[in-house]
């Protein structure tokens, strides 16, 4: 096989070279010849060039013999070039290797006379005045009166040929250099080709190592294209396999990401092996977290540790639970751990991070409402309950206790009324029942009916209650009876929580699409730790005194789901006895 290998290498190595030579002699044949005139044009436009740029010196001193000699011979030295100016009669002015004087006419020279003609001649031919060969150059001087004479540049052909020869040589130099480099490539081509077999073997080696990518290329022998195309339809078919389980493993990848859940993979050493997106995002994370660290290293809580320990001690299949609460970020994490193992070896273990944060926040939420509105319906029902138990005592025989016993049980009764309807109207907004029947409202007349609803209650307390609605307000896009339950609200707390001074309802145009309104006092007002809490149900800045005054603690979260249900945004600002501001938008009609 290296024998046959070998001789059709020499014999492929050798083709390339005949072929190579052959073409190389014909470019040469057919590139000598122009290169050459190529060559000789370049440096008759060379001593053309020059010759324009000593005319310019030369020129201005043709009447003056003396100052055109030096001007040649100066020439001479600074472009080695042999200059002559002769004049219209053809007479020589100034020659820069010979005395003018002793020198014939140049009339009859070809080159000059084509110079008088007013073209630039050129003649190569053989100087009897130097006796050599030469290559001239003529261009004509123009003066005022038009040309004037002729400065010729002459180069001899020995310099000429010179550069032809160097032309040559480094032509035949590149065509040994591009000969050896073709003869270089050849060699390499044909060895790649010969190697056929060897490439094979190779190929087939490396899809046994795991790179299924390889391909060979068929060659041209029928012996050896059969085992290419087995190879290759080989590597092909395995290749295939191979994607379809990458992307199994990417399809596994995806939902792993995609989970609302946290998935952690750890090893026996508690190291972890595999973390998805969602549990990234629980702890917060980022993508790069190093495949060595350990989970208590990322989260540091004794629950988890029992968790590991207790997961550890059960057999496989069982699964563990405990709720974290984390403090920075403020979280609750309810965790599942179940043994991983591979046939009867335990492996690791995989834990599985579920987020009830908001979860136990809705289940406080739910227990502070049972509790405030226990404690709120509580109180009124000891009022009633001890009052007629008094009366039914025997208070009920004396008129003069019975009547203000019987006024206390209905106060109470009325307050439990109230408290039962801004429960049933917050149930219903917020569950989507109650749905706000939008209608162009003029907010003036609005205004002006819960101005003269909450009149007489500012003047009892002594407060200046304003209205400020301009007359060219547009309407707002509102429910008229919900607008009003929303101003009474605010209005009635702002008189409730102003002993003395004013209250202001305003309402001007915020934007082009909403009205703002604005109920602002010069009360008690509310503290920064309180004022973001102000809307919650039954949550209140004085308790003692917001009974007192008859509040529920429902009012501001009824506005605020009210507002949100017309399209609008509620604001509140206020500073610790210096009043309080209500802000709310609304959208205007069209």
């Amino acid at each position: 096989m290296r024998r046959l290998v070998g001789r059709f290498q020499t014999k492929l190595i050798l083709t390339y070279v005949f072929v190579i030579g052959v073409i190389l002699g014909v470019v040469w044949l057919f590139l000598a010849r122009p290169l050459e005139d190529l060559a000789r044009e370049q440096l008759v436009r060379g001593l053309e060039a020059q010759a324009r740029l000593m005319a310019l010196e030369a020129t201005p001193v043709l009447d003056a013999p003396e100052r055109l000699q030096r001007v040649a011979r100066k020439f001479r030295r600074q472009i080695e070039a042999r200059v002559t100016v002769i004049d219209r009669t053809g007479r020589v002015l100034a020659e820069s290797d010979r005395e003018p004087g002793s020198m014939e006419s140049h009339a009859d020279r070809p080159e000059v006379r084509m110079a008088l003609a007013g073209q630039t001649g050129v003649s190569l031919r053989h100087s009897a005045s130097v006796g050599r060969d030469l290559l001239y150059v003529a261009i004509p001087l123009e003066g005022p009166t038009g040309i004037t004479g002729v400065l010729r540049v002459a180069l001899p052909l020995a310099e000429v040929e010179r550069t032809m020869a160097s032309i040559q040589r480094t032509v035949a130099y590149a065509a040994v250099l591009a000969f050896g480099i073709a003869v270089v490539l050849s060699l390499w081509m044909a060895r790649r080709v010969s190697r056929s077999v060897t490439t094979m073997v190779e190929a087939a080696h490396q899809m046994a190592e795991g790179d299924l990518s390889r391909r060979v290329v068929v060659p041209a022998e029928q012996e050896l294209a059969t085992l290419a195309r087995a190879l290759n339809t080989l590597g092909q078919k395995l290749q295939e396999r191979l994607k379809d389980l990458e992307e199994e493993q990417a399809r596994t990848a995806w939902i792993l990401e995609s989970m609302v859940e946290g998935l952690v993979a750890i090893d026996q050493q508690r190291r972890i092996v595999l973390m998805n997106a969602g549990a990234r995002r629980m702890l917060r994370l980022g993508q790069d977290i190093g495949g060595t660290r350990h989970l208590l290293e990322i989260i540091r809580h004794p629950e988890l540790r029992t968790l590991l320990q207790e997961c550890d001690a059960y057999a496989a299949g069982t699964v563990c639970r405990r709720e974290l609460t984390l403090h920075n970020p403020p979280m609750a994490l309810m965790v599942h751990a179940v043994p991983l193992r591979r046939g009867a070896d335990r492996v690791g273990t995989l834990l599985v991070f579920h987020d009830v944060t908001e979860l136990r926040h809705l289940e406080r939420v739910r227990q502070e409402f049972v509790a405030n509105a226990s404690h709120e319906l509580r109180t009124p029902l000891t009022a009633i309950r001890g009052y007629v138990e008094t009366l039914l005592e025997g208070a009920v025989d004396d008129p003069g206790r019975a009547r203000p016993f019987l006024e206390v049980v209905a106060r109470h009764g009325e307050r439990m009324s109230r408290l039962v309807d801004d429960l049933l109207d917050l149930s219903n907004i917020e569950s989507g029942r109650l749905q706000p029947e939008r209608h162009a409202v003029p907010l003036d007349e609005v205004a002006r009916q819960v101005f003269a609803l909450q009149q007489e209650a500012a003047s009892k307390k002594g407060i200046t209650f304003r209205l400020e609605i301009p007359p060219d307000l547009p309407p707002a896009l509102a429910d008229r009876d919900r607008l009003q339950q929303i101003l009474i609200n605010l209005v009635d707390n702002a008189i409730k929580f102003t002993s003395a001074g004013q209250v202001t309802l305003s309402a001007q145009k915020a934007s082009s699409s909403h009205l703002e309104v604005v109920v602002t006092d010069t009360g008690t007002g509310i503290s920064s730790t309180d004022l973001p809490r102000v809307t919650e149900r039954f949550y209140r800045v004085d308790r003692a005194r917001s009974r007192e005054l008859g509040g529920t603690g429902l009012g501001l979260s009824i506005v605020k789901h009210l507002v949100h249900a017309h399209g609008g945004e509620l604001y509140i600002e206020s500073e610790l006895g210096k009043g309080t501001t209500v802000r709310f938008t609304l959208p205007i009609a069209a």
